[in-house]
């Protein structure tokens, strides 16, 4: 099974609901938001999902696609000065899915999610799930209630 899979599953699991959508393929966060038919307001009501590398650990941080990551703020969360997104290779590796299909359930590949606080001034968001041609739409809370992630500011 991969990632896509997996996140149906844990959502049924968790009686989550959620809407999938099959669209266009779409390898950026502006690409998807096009493909899902969702234009300018997409990239408001989308989260993605960035696999980030620091002393050879990885985490993942999840963000509204409108933003952009502030490195100082990782770095302070993180401890480190060291601080950069994973290659190619080490987000199959980590995740098993190429670089645009990520999706921010980083407890379903045992690496710490950390959500950039401003996902939650929006009631649901839409977000790549492991393939390039399908998203899933979810409330912030019942995702917030699934995943755990550590909650803090680091989006610019």
């Amino acid at each position: 099974m991969g990632l896509y899979e997996d996140i149906v599953g844990f959502l049924n699991k968790n009686k989550i609901d959620f809407e999938e959508f099959s669209h266009e393929a779409a390898k950026t966060s502006a690409e998807a938001a096009v493909a899902r038919g969702m234009k300018e307001e997409g990239l408001e009501k989308a989260v993605k999902a960035m696999i980030l590398r620091s002393k050879g650990k990885f985490y993942l941080f999840a963000l509204r696609a409108s933003k952009k990551i502030d490195w100082k703020k990782v770095r302070k969360i993180l401890g480190t000065d060291s601080v950069s997104l994973a290659t190619p290779e080490e987000v199959l590796k980590v995740m098993g899915v190429e670089i645009g299909a990520c999706a921010p359930f980083g407890n379903l590949v045992s690496i710490p999610t950390y959500a950039d606080t401003d996902i939650y001034s929006i009631e649901k968001f839409v977000f790549s799930c492991g393939k390039h041609d399908k998203s899933i739409e979810i409330k912030v809370d019942d995702w917030d209630k699934i995943v755990k992630p550590i909650r803090v500011g680091f989006s610019a």
